[in-house]
C-alpha cells in the first residue's frame, strides 16, 4: 500500500476534513509551544542572570519569577464567542485586569491574552495575525482594538458610549 502524505507533525493525514481539523489543533499545539518556549527562555535568562549575582558570593540564588506561572494562578476564563457583545468588552477587561496583576508588559499582554481564546476567537486570532504586516509587532492596543472590532459591534459601542456621556440616560441627574 502507498505511502500517506504526512502531516506537520509526521502524522499521516486522510483526507481534507481530518486536515482541515487538525489544522485548528496544529495552531493550538503552535502558540502553546511558542508560549512554553518564551518561558522556557525567560527560565533560562534569569538562571544565567542569578549565575552572574551570584559569582563570588554564597548567597541563595534569587528564585525565578515567570509572570506567565503569576498570570495563570490568576485563573483568567478563555473566551471562544458570545452572541452578547458586552461578554466580550467583560472578557477582555478582566484578562487586562489579571495581565496587570501579573505584571506583564504590552508585549507580554499581547503573547499570553491569546492563549486564552478558543474556538471561534482563536481562529480569529490566527487570522489577525496573519493580515497584519508585523506579526511580531503587535501593540497591546491594536490587539484590543482588533478584538472589539471583532467581537463587539460597532452600534453596540456606540450606544453604550452614548448612554455614558449622557448622564440623563443613566437616570442621573447634573447639578
Amino acid at each position: 500500500m502507498p505511502n500517506q502524505p504526512e502531516g506537520v507533525y509526521g502524522t499521516p493525514t486522510s483526507n481534507n476534513f481530518t486536515q482541515g481539523q487538525s489544522s485548528q489543533q496544529d495552531s493550538e499545539a503552535t502558540l502553546s509551544q511558542v508560549c512554553r518556549l518564551f518561558e522556557q527562555s525567560q527560565q533560562q535568562h534569569q538562571e544565567m542572570m542569578n549565575h552572574v549575582i551570584n559569582m563570588g558570593n554564597h548567597r541563595e540564588p534569587y528564585q525565578p519569577y515567570s509572570k506567565f506561572s503569576e498570570l495563570q494562578k490568576t485563573r483568567p476564563s478563555t473566551f471562544a464567542h458570545t452572541d452578547r457583545p458586552l461578554e466580550a468588552d467583560d472578557w477582555l477587561r478582566d484578562i487586562e485586569r489579571k495581565l496587570i496583576i501579573a505584571q506583564c508588559s504590552d508585549h507580554e499582554k499581547v503573547l499570553y491574552a491569546p492563549h486564552y481564546l478558543t474556538g471561534a476567537a482563536a481562529a480569529w486570532w490566527e487570522n489577525f495575525l496573519h493580515m497584519h504586516p508585523s506579526e511580531h509587532n503587535i501593540t497591546w492596543e491594536e490587539f484590543k482594538e482588533g478584538f472589539r472590532g471583532a467581537h463587539i459591534p460597532r452600534s453596540i459601542i456606540k450606544i453604550k458610549k452614548r448612554e455614558f456621556d449622557d448622564p440623563k440616560q443613566r437616570g442621573m441627574s447634573v447639578t
